[in-house]
């Protein structure tokens, strides 16, 4: 499991934020912090609830919503949706179904 941190600059349909970025291929999915979430775009619910574990494997949160989001990295922009959460340690995850859509190696 690889683990990297970048600056990136996250857009929604409110608004955009810079933020810490941490490129997990341990994480399936990707992740944002409530806050940030919030402040950029319109939370969507989610019909159906998820139940992620987090990064320690044992702990298990509640994704009740979701997110699309557009985020720069240098010259490129990759487009992805994002389980929002406000149990992360940081505010945004970039998970392994994004950086393999992507073409994202670590």
């Amino acid at each position: 499991m690889g683990r990297v941190f970048r600056e990136v600059k996250v857009r929604s349909n409110i608004g955009e934020d810079e933020v810490r970025a941490l490129f997990d291929t341990g994480a399936s999915r990707t992740f944002i912090r409530n806050d940030i979430a919030k402040k950029i775009g319109s939370l969507v619910e989610l019909t159906r609830p998820r139940i992620a574990t987090l990064g320690d494997g044992e702990n298990k949160i509640k994704i009740k919503e979701g997110i699309f989001l557009e985020i720069s990295l240098d010259d490129y922009v990759i487009s992805t949706d994002a389980d929002v959460s406000d149990k992360l340690a940081h505010e945004l995850i970039i998970g392994a179904s994004t950086m393999q859509e992507w073409g994202i190696v670590v």
